[in-house]
């Protein structure tokens, strides 16, 4: 028999399937980011896309590090036409994938320490967000800068943009993703529980009702009372 564990492992089509789905809505999130983005880039002042990121990497763990690293990469391609081996592409992949995955991580093992959510937790939660942030919006602007994508003279401009838009959205949706992902998933846990028990109970009223039977048919006693 299975056990529990492996019964929870996602198969290959299922793996690749979830991949995809994850590619797919980070790139619509992605475009939805674009109504101002700055000189046609990925900076804009909304970034829903990395909320997405960084709460699959806390529900998943480090399983979903290649996707999620990816992910951003591929979304330059899509969007931006960005060339697939290109610096646009690859400082998308190196400063939002590595970066906000890094964050994912180091949150989802910080989050440990806290089982219910308090303060303390929503303070180093916030401040894991806005210095991810900060780092995300300093390497990628210099990336943008040096490839030709922006002009030298916005990369402040370009660092407060991005800094703040990304904080903006993960900070706005995050919660809310979290929040619906564990109630999902205490549902289901729920579920499985009680059909566990279900099934453990009606097992051992079967055994019960069929051991007499099988001893009567065999022709051994029915043992008295005394």
């Amino acid at each position: 028999m299975r056990s529990i564990e492996q019964q929870r492992e996602v198969s290959w089509p299922g793996a690749i399937a979830l991949s995809a789905l994850y590619v797919l809505l980070y790139v619509l999130l992605d475009a939805v980011s674009l109504i101002h983005a700055l000189q046609h880039t990925e900076i804009s002042p909304w970034g829903p896309n990395i909320a997405l990121m960084i709460a699959v990497v806390m529900r998943y763990g480090t399983r979903v590090a290649p996707v999620t690293i990816l992910a951003p990469g591929i979304s330059e391609i899509v969007l931006r036409n960005a060339a697939p081996l290109g610096l646009t592409a690859i400082g998308a992949v190196v400063c939002l994938g590595c970066t906000y995955t890094a964050c994912g991580i180091l949150l989802r093992r910080l989050q440990r320490n806290y089982p219910q959510p308090t303060t303390q937790w929503f303070a180093v939660l916030l401040a894991v967000i806005v210095s991810s942030a900060l780092l995300n919006a300093m390497l990628y602007s210099a990336v943008l800068i040096y490839n030709g994508d922006l002009s030298a003279g916005s990369y402040l401009t370009a660092v407060r943009i991005d800094w703040v838009g990304d904080v903006n959205g993960i900070i706005i949706l995050l919660p809310l993703v979290l929040i619906l992902s564990v109630g999902v998933a205490g549902k289901l846990s729920e579920i499985r529980a009680k059909r566990a028990a279900g099934g453990h109970i009606g097992g051992s009223s079967g055994i019960e009702t069929v051991g007499p039977a099988m001893r009567r048919g065999a022709g051994f006693p029915e043992a008295q009372p005394l």
